[in-house]
């Protein structure tokens, strides 16, 4: 298991050369955060650590993407919140559990001593698995992304990476908030306050 500094700078490792390619520039600090001038207003990323999950021993650690736009939003209660998932592509998607599943098999393998250790590493392994049946949604901004070492979070670093072009065209040709894409897509039929 590693620390969140080394988590984000093993991450960066992989997501610094797209992530500067497509415009964006790396926020000082320890965290891995990245600004994007868009015409209709800034957004920034923050990679997140789950600082609870990552501190569990012989588990896994987990992450999210947590995306700000500060472009228009649907009302004062809108906290400017985009989902990563709004502007990914279904095949992306369909792609994480498998990506995901792949760190619990790696951490069942690792060896947990003693025997309630590895007892509660297992079920909590379950537990995630479990997650896994349902990909991630738009509605789900907080999906965990999981890793156990610098490998893994470099490779997701550049798994994110590859895809962010794609990400920022999709997300210009429509930008929303996560609020606004709710009221469109979830709440269409709902009278508004």
């Amino acid at each position: 298991m590693i620390k969140a500094d080394a988590f984000h700078r093993a991450f960066d490792r992989g997501f610094s050369e797209p992530a500067t390619a497509a415009g964006l520039t790396r926020r000082r600090g320890r965290a891995s955060i990245w600004l994007a001038a868009r015409s209709a207003g800034s957004l920034t990323l923050a990679v997140r650590v789950n600082p609870k999950a990552s501190a569990l021993p012989f588990s896994p650690g987990e992450f999210s993407l947590d995306w700000k736009w500060e472009g228009p939003r649907t009302d004062p209660a809108d906290d400017g919140t985009v989902s990563h998932f709004q502007y990914d592509t279904e095949a992306d998607r369909a792609a994480l559990p498998a990506l995901n599943a792949a760190v619990l098999d790696r951490a069942e393998r690792l060896e947990a001593e003693p025997a309630p250790l590895r007892a509660g590493r297992d079920a909590l392994l379950a537990v995630r698995r479990e997650g896994l049946a349902l990909p991630p949604a738009p509605n789900h901004p907080g999906y965990a992304f999981y890793y156990l070492d610098e490998s893994d979070a470099d490779a997701w670093g550049r798994w994110l990476g590859a895809r962010l072009s794609g990400w920022l065209t999709r997300f210009d040709a429509a930008p929303e908030t996560l609020q606004a894409w709710c009221w469109r897509v979830l709440w269409k039929d709902l009278p508004r306050r």
